[in-house]
């Protein structure tokens, strides 16, 4: 999907976010309106993808088992607020992560949305083989930048995870599904700190070459900030063309949406969040995780960019998942106008 850019001005833009926040107990009305400014020069594209991942990036970190019914509402909801993108679950094994044992619930049970899509993180052909069965039209494949990430978190180096990505990438082939790839510890890694912007690049480029149509990079514990974004993607947008790329950001040291700025500035249209922050950051105690998608969405439009996401519904979708969680949001847009 090819970026339509656009050059911004020093004028200021609406942000035509002048709703109300309407379910639960959300009562204060949305700011109708929000003054942007943006620098001389910089392309932004007129519409942005967004990748709502807080079905299953977020809710799999949750200690307590989620109801089936639970997750499957959430998930209408978000095809009704317009997402056009929602990661709907993960294929693998119920011993590794419970909270995703009833993947195959929750792809019959999904009211599906003409012109959504509904990818599942599939980690080994076993997984894809049971993802296609249970009627996934994408999936998603997840590698890493980091040698000690990898052999920590799916139990094998890089090198070896991208030859098992091979064999569901040729099957994804034959069967007509489209793949995704993740590159995980794109801005840093938890063992081995700071990770080398040609690594991710080789990484991402061996991912769209077996097959992916999209990459997205992933700040995963969230360290990174600007500079680093833009050195990372310098020599990623070097091996993989721009309009193949996406961003992951993870907002544990409060620089997602910056981070999502730069990127923007540089010609990417694609953007992963997460409903109401929805997961954590494992290796941050306390820190938050995924970037909140009402915060993106609230930004996006302040700049006058097109998502096709309803606002209000989609904070009705996360107020319906923290009331279900009880838990607060961690969606500064929804903290402002909602209360939760």
């Amino acid at each position: 999907m090819a970026a339509v850019m656009r050059f911004v001005n020093r004028s200021t833009f609406g942000s035509r976010v002048g709703h109300q926040c309407l379910s639960f107990s959300c009562s204060a009305a949305v700011a109708k309106s929000v003054q942007v400014g943006a620098s001389a020069g910089k392309a932004l594209p007129e519409r942005v993808k967004i990748v709502e991942v807080g079905p299953r990036d977020g809710l799999q970190n949750e200690k307590t088992l989620v109801p089936t019914e639970v997750k499957i509402h959430l998930i209408n909801m978000l095809s009704e607020a317009g997402l056009p993108v929602i990661e709907a679950t993960s294929f693998v094994s119920p011993k590794w992560v419970p909270q995703m044992a009833d993947q195959v619930e929750v792809m019959k049970g999904i009211n599906r949305r003409p012109g959504v899509s509904y990818p599942v993180l599939t980690p080994n052909l076993k997984g894809f083989q049971a993802a296609v069965k249970a009627g996934a039209a994408e999936v998603a494949i997840f590698g890493a930048a980091s040698e000690l990430f990898s052999k920590k978190n799916i139990n094998c180096s890089v090198d070896e995870s991208l030859q098992r990505f091979e064999e569901v990438t040729k099957a994804a082939k034959e069967a007509g599904v489209r793949v995704r790839g993740y590159v995980s510890c794109v801005l840093g890694c938890p063992y081995e700190g700071q990770v080398s912007p040609d690594k991710v690049a080789q990484v991402a480029k061996r991912l769209y070459r077996m097959g992916c149509y999209e990459i997205s990079l992933g700040d995963t514990i969230g360290v990174g900030t600007p500079g680093g974004m833009t050195e990372m993607l310098e020599a990623v947008s070097r091996e993989v063309p721009v309009d193949a790329l996406a961003v992951h950001c993870h907002d544990t040291y409060g620089q997602a949406l910056a981070n999502i700025l730069i990127a923007l500035q540089m010609g990417i249209s694609v953007v992963d969040s997460s409903v109401a922050g929805l997961g954590g950051c494992p290796y941050a105690q306390g820190a938050s995780g995924n970037v909140a998608t009402e915060d993106v969405v609230y930004m996006l439009h302040g700049l006058g960019i097109q998502t096709g996401v309803d606002l209000p519904k989609l904070m009705d979708a996360g107020a319906f998942i923290c009331s279900s969680l009880n838990r607060k949001t961690s969606s500064k847009v929804a903290q402002a106008t909602c209360k939760l």
